[in-house]
């Protein structure tokens, strides 16, 4: 792996990217342990799925051949990609079975804001609700034609939380108020605040309404605050889930996951 080596086997003469050396894609060594490794996770660990994170940085050529590939040797598995921006037609084309879709997040925030209802007030997010807007966060997305197509997060995922610059301005979270953030600070002043864990009850609801795939991630079902890293003061905090405001908030989960089992309609869009 020194840099004599040129990368490594695995990375040999690749370029870097923005999280390191890139794969050696051309190699037919490199990708058969691409695929050798997907199908390890969904035989040896019986995955329900996978999740290919920045799909449109892969060869488009090697994403056919491995979904292709894992749907004749898993079927019911799901595949999952994140393109940016959605793409239902890539979707298809790729052989993906749904797409995260980032925007129904920043939606939600800027029209809970915009009403005043967030930490920062109205002030540019003043405009009222933009019932468009709304309809296309609760409803298929343009293009889908199915439910289980969109992964939707209203309150956040690993995107919008996790921080590993000491919880700095992002530019391109401007819009939002510039943090990645648990929902518990997203929509108020932290776990204690009666008006956050209000606007989270209303958004997971909303959420698991939806015509998608509702999904949160890990410390936001006890209302963790701040934002999450792997250091000591931002790891998954195991010991909220234990108090008061952790183990309403999450009972409250529970309880909105089993209006969704028990209404057929909420899980099919029928």
């Amino acid at each position: 792996w020194e840099q004599a080596a040129n990368g490594g086997i695995y990375h040999e003469g690749a370029p870097d990217n923005d999280w390191g050396r890139s794969y050696a894609f051309w190699k037919k060594e490199v990708r058969d342990m691409l695929c050798d490794t997907c199908c390890m996770w969904l035989d040896e660990y019986k995955c329900d799925g996978l999740r290919f994170d920045s799909a449109n940085d892969l060869p488009r050529d090697l994403i056919q051949h491995t979904t292709w590939l894992l749907h004749e040797k898993f079927p019911g598995r799901i595949l999952t990609a994140e393109i940016t921006p959605e793409n239902p037609q890539l979707m298809h084309e790729l052989g993906f079975d749904s797409l995260w879709t980032h925007s129904g997040y920043f939606d939600i925030i800027q029209q809970h804001r915009a009403l005043g209802r967030g930490h920062h007030g109205g002030g540019d997010w003043a405009e009222g609700w933009n019932l468009p807007r709304l309809r296309t966060v609760m409803g298929l997305h343009y293009g889908f034609n199915w439910p289980t197509h969109c992964i939707k997060y209203i309150l956040g995922s690993h995107d919008q939380v996790g921080c590993k610059h000491g919880g700095r301005q992002y530019e391109d979270y401007k819009m939002i108020g510039g943090q990645h953030r648990y929902a518990a600070d997203q929509f108020g002043g932290g776990r204690h605040d009666g008006p956050a864990m209000a606007a989270s009850r209303l958004w997971y609801t909303a959420n698991v309404c939806a015509a998608c795939l509702p999904m949160v991630f890990m410390g936001t079902e006890w209302m963790q605050p701040g934002w999450w890293n792997s250091d000591e003061h931002h790891r998954l905090k195991w010991e909220l889930s234990e108090d008061a405001v952790g183990r309403k908030f999450s009972a409250f989960m529970r309880d909105a996951n089993a209006l969704r089992e028990t209404y057929p309609n909420l899980r099919h869009g029928e």
